[in-house]
C-alpha cells in the first residue's frame, strides 16, 4: 500500500470513529431534555389523577350526606306514622297503617344498606387516595434526583462534544477539501461506515463483489478508490495491519 494512501485511510478511519462518538454524544444531548420533560409530564399526570380522584371522593361524600339526610327524613316520617296508631279507631285503618309502616321500613332498610356500601366505597377511596399521595411524594423526590442527574449529564456532554469537535478540526486539517466533501456525502448516505476493506473481491461495507479490474487496482493501492456499488472508500489490507482495519489513534 502506498504510504500516503495508508495515511489518508487511517485519517478517514479516525474521522469516522470520532464522528460516531460525536453523533452519539449529540444524540444524548438531544434526548436528555426530552427525558426530563417526560419525567415532569409523569408527575403532572399523577397530580392530575389525584385531583380528579379528590373531586370524585368529594362527590361521593356529598352524595353520602344527601342519602343520610334522606334516610333521617324517612325514619322521622316512619315514626310519625307509627305515632298515628294510637289514634286509630277501626281495624281496617289499623291494617292499612301497618302496611304503610312496613313498606316505609323496607325502603329505609334498602337505603341503609346502600349507605353501608357507600361508606365502604368511601373508605377504600380515601385509602387509595392516601396511597397515591404518598407515592406521589416519593415519586417527586425520585424524579427530581433523576432530572438532576440528566441535567448534570447534559453539562458533561457539552464538554465532551466540544472536545470531539476540537479533535475533529485537527483531523480534517490534514485532509483535502474535495476528499472531505466526498466523505461527508458518503457519511450522510451510509451513516458511519464510510471506509471499508475489500476481502476476496467483496466490499465489506455493502458486501457486493467488485470487478476483478477494480479489485486489482485497489490491491495496488496507488490511489484512493471508492466502491462502485456503495461509494464507500475502499482499501485492501495486503497484510499491512495483520488482517485488521487501521485503528483510530
Amino acid at each position: 500500500m502506498d504510504p500516503n494512501i495508508q495515511v489518508i485511510i487511517k485519517k478517514l478511519f479516525e474521522l469516522q470513529f470520532l464522528d460516531r462518538q460525536l453523533g452519539e454524544a449529540e444524540r444524548k444531548y438531544r434526548e436528555n431534555p426530552k427525558k426530563v420533560l417526560e419525567l415532569e409530564e409523569k408527575i403532572r399526570s399523577q397530580r392530575e389523577k389525584i385531583e380528579k380522584d379528590k373531586e370524585h371522593l368529594k362527590s361521593l361524600e356529598l352524595d353520602q350526606h344527601q342519602k343520610e339526610s334522606d334516610l333521617k327524613f324517612r325514619e322521622d316520617k316512619t315514626k310519625r306514622i307509627e305515632a298515628k296508631i294510637r289514634a286509630i279507631r277501626t281495624g281496617k285503618e289499623y291494617q292499612a297503617l301497618l302496611r304503610e309502616i312496613a313498606l316505609a321500613k323496607k325502603d329505609n332498610n334498602v337505603i341503609e344498606e346502600g349507605l353501608l356500601r357507600r361508606m365502604e366505597e368511601l373508605e377504600q377511596n380515601r385509602l387509595g387516595l392516601a396511597g397515591q399521595e404518598e407515592s406521589l411524594k416519593q415519586g417527586e423526590v425520585d424524579i427530581q434526583v433523576e432530572i438532576q442527574k440528566l441535567q448534570q449529564e447534559v453539562e458533561g456532554i457539552e464538554v465532551e462534544i466540544q472536545k470531539f469537535q476540537e479533535n475533529r478540526e485537527k483531523i480534517v486539517e490534514g485532509l483535502e477539501k474535495s476528499l472531505l466533501d466526498k466523505y461527508n456525502r458518503i457519511r450522510a448516505r451510509v451513516s458511519w461506515n464510510v471506509v471499508a476493506e475489500v476481502k476476496g473481491g467483496i466490499c465489506q461495507g455493502c458486501f457486493v463483489h467488485i470487478s476483478p479490474q477494480v479489485y486489482n487496482e485497489v490491491i495496488r493501492s496507488d490511489s484512493l478508490y471508492q466502491c462502485p456499488n456503495c461509494q464507500r472508500f475502499i482499501f485492501h489490507d495486503g497484510g499491512q495491519t495483520g488482517g485488521r482495519t487501521p485503528e483510530a489513534g
